[in-house]
C-alpha cells in the first residue's frame, strides 16, 4: 500500500519531542508502537477515498522515484497531524488549524481550484462510475436528477 507521508515529515512539522508524546499513549515516555503508521494508514486512505473521484488512486509512493505529488504529501502531513492532536485538548486550535487547512486543499482539489501535478486524471466516464451518481448530459431539456435511471427505471424500488 502506498503512503504519502512519512515520521520523517511528521517529526519535522511538529517537533519530535511532541510527536512522541502524541504517541505515548501509556505515559511510559516512549511513543507506543504503530500509532504514527496507523495515523499515516488511516489519512492515505481517507485521502484516496475523498480524491478517488477524480485522480487514479493510489498516488505513487512517498519513496517512490517520482514520490507522492507534494500537495497530497502536505495534506497527508497535515491530516496526520490533526489525527495525532486529537488527544490533546490543548492544543485543539493547532489541530483544527492542520484539519482545516487539509480538507480546505482537499476541496480545492475537487473543485478544479488546483490540479495534483504528476497524477493522472480519471476521464469523465470513469469519474462518473467512481462517483456513485450518473448524470446524462444529453437531456439538457431536463438537467434535474429525476431518480430514474438510463432505462426510465427507478434503482432505489426494489429497496
Amino acid at each position: 500500500m502506498a503512503v504519502y507521508t512519512n515520521a520523517t515529515a511528521i517529526n519535522t512539522l511538529l517537533g519530535t519531542a511532541l510527536v512522541t508524546d502524541l504517541q505515548d499513549f501509556d505515559q511510559d515516555g516512549s511513543a507506543d508502537s504503530n500509532v504514527l503508521d496507523n495515523a499515516i494508514t488511516d489519512v492515505t486512505s481517507e485521502i484516496d477515498s475523498r480524491l478517488g473521484t477524480k485522480y487514479v488512486v493510489p498516488f505513487a509512493d512517498i519513496s517512490d522515484s517520482t514520490p507522492t505529488p507534494l500537495v497530497i504529501q502536505k495534506i497527508a502531513r497535515y491530516l496526520v497531524a490533526e489525527q495525532l492532536l486529537l488527544a490533546r485538548t490543548e492544543l485543539s486550535v493547532q489541530r483544527e488549524a492542520y484539519g482545516e487547512q487539509a480538507r480546505e486543499l482537499l476541496s480545492d482539489i475537487l473543485t478544479d481550484a488546483l490540479i495534483v501535478p504528476n497524477a493522472t486524471r480519471l476521464d469523465s466516464a470513469s469519474a462518473d462510475a467512481h462517483s456513485g451518481f450518473h448524470y446524462d448530459s444529453s437531456d439538457a431539456a431536463d438537467p434535474l436528477y429525476s431518480g430514474l435511471d438510463d432505462n426510465d427505471d427507478d434503482p432505489m424500488a426494489r429497496f
